[in-house]
């Protein structure tokens, strides 16, 4: 997981040879947090769109070890709030499916 320190960093799908750009992130945002919980490859590209970016690494064994000394409502609001984006994404998909379809 990266924490973007400056710059804009575009976050983009790519659907049948149509690049769709599903977030601009900056300053301060989180790039990669999903992984974090769900251990899968990654569902997008990231592309510097500013002259300029830094981003840190917040390596994810440290992440994970302190996510472990979480209180266990903290980790379940979490995982709903990460399974909820899960679903969320799968019905986008689905619904990219139906539209590439027509």
């Amino acid at each position: 997981m990266y924490i973007i320190e400056e710059g804009q960093i575009a976050v983009n799908k790519n659907l049948k040879g149509v690049v769709v750009e599903l977030a601009q992130l900056s300053k301060n945002d989180l790039l990669g947090e999903m992984a974090l919980f769900n251990n899968t490859v990654r569902s997008a590209s990231a592309e510097v769109t500013s002259s300029v970016a830094h981003l840190a690494l917040l390596p994810y064994s440290a992440l994970k070890q302190e996510y472990n000394l979480m209180p266990e409502w903290i980790k379940a609001v979490i995982k709903s709030i990460n399974n909820r984006l899960i679903a969320a994404n799968a019905k986008i998909h689905e619904l990219e499916k139906n539209i590439t379809k027509d």
